[in-house]
């Protein structure tokens, strides 16, 4: 297959994504709404109990691969407030941190960051917060403050 096929096939592919014309590897959880992982669902959830907003795989940003290939690439969630990307990854593998590395470099005015699921797991047994890695949201206080502050 040649370079200008990979490049066409890869944007379509990303733009059905991106306007949910396909949903292949969707699973459905209920109201929470539909993902590819358990670790993806648990993670909506976990960050909508935060009162973070959300979208999940809406932004596809176009990275350039070492082979001068251009690729488009969805990460699973996108914190707009933050102007944040965040990938849920069952194991780190060499494609995959090459393809975050490219991404990071080539786009300077955002972030991605990636939580395997070791790092979800200490998340949700709360030995560290989302917060911790991303920041407080400037006037806003985290929900179970607002509880400590009412119980008080």
């Amino acid at each position: 297959m040649n370079r200008g096929i990979r490049e066409a096939t890869s944007y379509r592919s990303t733009k059905q994504i991106v306007n949910s014309e396909t949903k292949f590897g969707l699973k459905s959880y209920g109201e929470d709404g539909k993902f590819r992982s358990s670790y993806e669902h648990a993670f909506a959830v976990y960050v909508k109990e935060l009162g973070i907003k959300f979208e999940f795989e809406k932004h596809g940003e176009p990275i350039t691969m070492s082979n001068g290939l251009r690729m488009h690439y969805i990460p699973d969630f996108y914190l707009p407030e933050y102007n944040l990307y965040i990938e849920i990854v069952n194991n780190m593998d060499r494609r995959l941190a090459r393809k975050m590395y490219l991404f990071n470099e080539q786009n300077q005015d955002t972030e991605l960051i990636v939580l395997d699921k070791q790092h979800l797991r200490q998340m949700f047994d709360s030995k560290f917060t989302l917060y911790d890695i991303i920041g407080k949201p400037k006037g806003k206080k985290r929900k179970h403050e607002k509880l400590l502050l009412t119980q008080r």
